[in-house]
């Protein structure tokens, strides 16, 4: 994991120092767009990997993506960081990985979630969900023919299920 956040920094303070040449003549969202579009690109490369990484290897992310925001805002070294993080709207890097991996976390947790059905008898289902008991029953009940003797069109079937949930 060392090897990766080594080369994620390396190539990223590359493209900073050539970005550093050219900002003096870009304007402020300029210099943003091509921040965003050269270190944030490798800042979030495999950034599900970041999710369980060090301290120390993850300073060296936040060093880089700090880099990243002075350059764009002009703000010296002895600046506190955070208020330059507020005004571009930029999470750091903890929160940033926490932010894109939880699409996937909240999926993992829904399907974990699913209810573990069992047969209980023979027209009705049950499951336990985080607590609950919830009996899932279906029946089905015919009135009148399936057909219309005149038309010989098919009569609709009423079918009837309900669901009954209980702390």
């Amino acid at each position: 994991m060392a090897d990766h956040v080594t080369v994620v920094c390396r190539a990223a303070y590359f493209h900073l120092r050539q970005l550093r040449l050219i900002t003096t003549s870009l304007s402020v969202d300029a210099a943003m767009t091509l921040v965003q579009s050269f270190i944030s690109c490798h800042l979030d490369y495999c950034i599900s990997l970041f999710s369980g990484i060090t301290d120390s290897l993850l300073g060296r992310l936040q060093s880089v993506q700090n880099a990243a925001a002075r350059l764009v805002s002009g703000t010296g070294r002895c600046d506190h960081i955070t208020p330059v993080f507020t005004k571009l709207h930029w999470l750091p890097v903890r929160q940033r990985v926490d932010f894109k991996l939880a699409p996937w976390l909240t999926r993992r947790f829904m399907i974990q979630l699913q209810p573990i059905m069992s047969m209980t008898g023979s027209s009705s289902l049950t499951s336990v969900v985080a607590g609950y008991d919830c009996v899932i029953s279906t029946r089905v009940v015919f009135h009148g023919p399936t057909h219309d003797s005149a038309t010989g069109a098919l009569q609709p079937l009423d079918r009837g299920c309900g669901t009954v949930c209980q702390p």
